[in-house]
């Protein structure tokens, strides 16, 4: 059984830099990715980031690049490809299953870095698209909708930014939203209902998705209990997103999104648990730096509690 003082789950930014940490503070550690890489949602980040001191990037992946140089660089111990089954709190022990081999370990720390993943709207035809690669972005692939008809659904900053980008671009946008009262920005807000290219549907919900077995060709929409069809060449949900934190939690307190409750070091409400990053993070508040400022403050808290049981 291979025994580490702390064990990271979850290879993005927060995962990653909780690794850095556990290296630069000489603490045995062990962090597990189930993806083929690290950098969780900085996959799908397709815009530049310009909010992170000192790394100017022009999209998620050259910003994964250095962190995974990083990592690399301080000989951080990880695993990619790697699965966390039989988690058992109590005795402090995991199973790590790896292309068909598995791996038992015992910990003293666990560090949760899940992150979230987007909401779905749970609807009939929606995970046909997903299968089919339909997820888009709008500032990398907005050009494949000019003069096209897009319905994006969402109320927040994302949706409406997502919404004036390709109204801008040429495209006829639907957007759709379940309330009268839009969470994003004022100015984003005033800014669809004042360009002509955007259609805004309030009260009113996507209940179908159509398609030709290549792509979305309709949608199905509810509004204020009348159901009618719009023709569409893309659906993009911008609805929020949900907390990985599924697989614990039993074990810990969490929010209807998954959030897990954590003190301002980290600390859940199970003793030696913490949690960093989007699964731990009010949405309105998840970035890059609060992950990576999260990271340090909870490995240098489990410096202390290690230091104060053994002393």
């Amino acid at each position: 059984m291979k025994k580490v003082k702390v064990l990271i789950i979850g290879g993005g930014p927060a995962g990653i830099a909780a690794a850095i940490w556990c290296q630069r503070l000489h603490v045995n550690h062990l962090l597990i990715e189930s993806k083929s890489q690290l950098g969780g949602q900085l996959h799908q980040i397709k815009n530049e980031i310009i909010d992170y001191p000192g790394s100017h990037s022009k999209n998620g992946l050259e910003l994964l690049n250095k962190l995974t140089s990083h990592v690399q660089s301080v000989s951080c111990n990880y695993k990619v490809k790697s699965t966390c089954i039989n988690l058992n709190l109590k005795e402090k022990t995991v199973t790590i299953t790896a292309e068909n081999t598995e791996q038992y370990v015992q910990f003293e720390y666990l560090i949760i870095a899940t992150g979230a993943a987007p909401k779905k709207l749970g609807i009939p035809g929606e995970q046909a698209m997903i299968d089919r690669g339909e997820i888009f972005s709008t500032s990398q692939d907005g050009h494949l909708y000019k003069d096209k008809v897009v319905a994006i659904v969402g109320g927040g900053d994302r949706a409406l930014e997502g919404t004036n980008t390709l109204a801008t671009n040429g495209a006829i946008v639907h957007l759709i939203h379940r309330s009268t009262h839009f969470r994003a920005r004022e100015d984003l807000v005033n800014s669809i209902y004042s360009h002509p290219n955007v259609i805004v549907h309030t009260n009113a919900n996507v209940e179908r998705i159509f398609d030709n077995g290549q792509k979305v060709t309709a949608i199905s929409i509810n509004k204020n209990n009348t159901l009618h069809t719009e023709s569409v060449d893309g659906l993009l949900i911008r609805i929020g997103t949900k907390a990985n934190s599924e697989f614990i939690k039993d074990h810990v307190q969490a929010d209807k999104n998954g959030i897990i409750g954590v003190d301002r070091f980290g600390q859940t409400t199970k003793d030696n648990v913490f949690a960093i990053g989007d699964v731990a993070t009010f949405p309105p508040y998840t970035s890059i730096s609060t992950a990576v400022g999260q990271a340090m403050q909870a490995v240098k808290r489990i410096t202390l509690l290690d230091k104060f049981q053994r002393s």
